[in-house]
C-alpha cells in the first residue's frame, strides 16, 4: 500500500516513507533531505510500517535522528579502523551501541500494538 497524502487518523500531512535499511540508500537521499522519508533500522520488527505520520507519532523523527547519528558514528568507526586507530574505533563503538539500543527500543514502542500500515 502506498503512503497516503493525508493521515487517516489525524488528517495531518506530515507523512513519511520509512526506510528499513542500515543507511540511507542513494536512491532515497533526496527524499530524506526533502523530509519525505526517514531512516529507521535494518532490523524489521513485527508490524513494521512502510510509512508514518509524524504528527500522530513524532517518535519516528527521533528514530531517524538516532539512525543518522548511528550511521555517522559507524562511518567514523570504519575510518578509525582503516587508520588502525583501534582505541578510537572501540570508543566510537561504545558510543554507538547505546544509540542502537535506544533506537530499537523506540521502534519497538512505536510498532507495538499498531496495525501494519503497508
Amino acid at each position: 500500500m502506498e503512503a497516503p497524502t493525508i493521515c487517516p487518523r489525524c488528517h495531518g500531512t506530515r507523512i513519511v516513507h520509512i526506510l528499513w535499511a542500515n543507511s540511507v540508500p542513494w536512491r532515497e537521499k533526496q527524499a530524506v533531505q526533502n523530509g519525505q522519508a526517514i531512516l529507521a533500522s535494518d532490523k524489521l520488527p513485527e508490524n513494521a510500517p512502510s510509512w508514518a505520520c509524524l504528527t500522530c507519532k513524532p517518535g519516528w523523527e527521533t528514530v531517524h535522528k538516532l539512525a543518522i547519528e548511528r550511521e555517522e558514528l559507524f562511518d567514523k568507526t570504519i575510518r578509525a579502523v582503516a587508520d588502525q586507530d583501534f582505541d578510537e574505533a572501540y570508543r566510537l563503538k561504545d558510543i554507538r551501541v547505546p544509540i542502537e539500543a535506544r533506537q530499537w527500543e523506540l521502534i519497538s514502542e512505536l510498532c507495538r500494538g499498531s496495525v501494519r500500515m503497508q
